[in-house]
């Protein structure tokens, strides 16, 4: 679990071999467009990742599922 999906973090799971990490913090990316979705997001996760289950893969092929909770 993390509080913020912040890539440095994401990659530090994900390379330790955690299946899944559990983050919160991006606000669902507070500014949406409708049915376009989040334009921003306050980490450095890209905004198609705001919300909801993903996957997220390091450089050296590690893979881990990531779910953002959009609260």
């Amino acid at each position: 679990v993390v509080h913020a999906p912040y890539l440095r973090a994401l990659d530090a799971f994900t390379t330790d071999g955690y299946p899944l990490v559990l983050a919160g913090h991006t606000h669902g990316g507070q500014l949406c467009i409708p049915f376009y979705g989040a334009l921003i997001t306050n980490c450095d996760l890209d905004v198609d990742r705001v919300k909801g289950l993903s996957t997220h893969t390091t450089a050296n092929a590690n893979r881990s599922y990531l779910h953002v909770s959009a609260g």
